[in-house]
């Protein structure tokens, strides 16, 4: 049928909005970076925990926002190469939370990792405002090649004023 629901035993999605009606775990939709899709876009990938070592300014729970840029390029969106939001990450513990960014062109040269925790839940627009959690000095890490994953723990250690 067209109805938009999923009757019948096959998996597919009947409809045409995008939303996953089966059970392989993927996203039938195309919409690109951000979704659940991204451990399949070409290039390095990037993993790691990231815990803080100041304390959340308020409760703890917010976006982490994490680019991968090309510092040759300069500043500025230009030189985001990938990026990933992920949402409602809670940091009040001190467990921390893993990461990963896929779709990273592999390459000899150094990217620089920009991150920040959105404690004040700003949408993260612009960077980081007063009381989101972010790091002294950009981390960079070097993705030389497609396989294996390049693993990097980030300490959140400053809290901006």
């Amino acid at each position: 049928d067209t109805t938009g629901d999923d009757d019948d035993t096959t998996g597919d999605d009947d409809d045409t909005t995008g939303d996953d009606d089966d059970t392989t775990g993927d996203d039938d939709d195309s919409s690109g970076p951000g979704d659940d899709d991204d451990s399949a876009l070409p290039g390095g990938s990037l993993t790691g925990t990231i815990t803080r070592s100041v304390a959340a300014t308020g409760d703890g729970i917010g976006g982490l926002f994490i680019t991968i840029s090309d510092p040759e390029i300069g500043g500025g969106p230009k030189s985001i190469v990938a990026e990933t939001t992920l949402a409602s990450v809670d940091l009040s513990g001190d467990d921390g939370v893993s990461y990963n960014v896929y779709g990273i062109p592999p390459r000899a040269a150094a990217y620089t990792i920009e991150i920040f925790f959105d404690e004040d839940e700003s949408g993260g627009k612009g960077g980081p405002t007063t009381g989101d959690l972010t790091v002294s000095a950009y981390p960079s890490v070097v993705v030389a090649a497609e396989e294996p994953p390049v693993s990097l723990d980030i300490v959140l250690d400053v809290a901006t004023q």
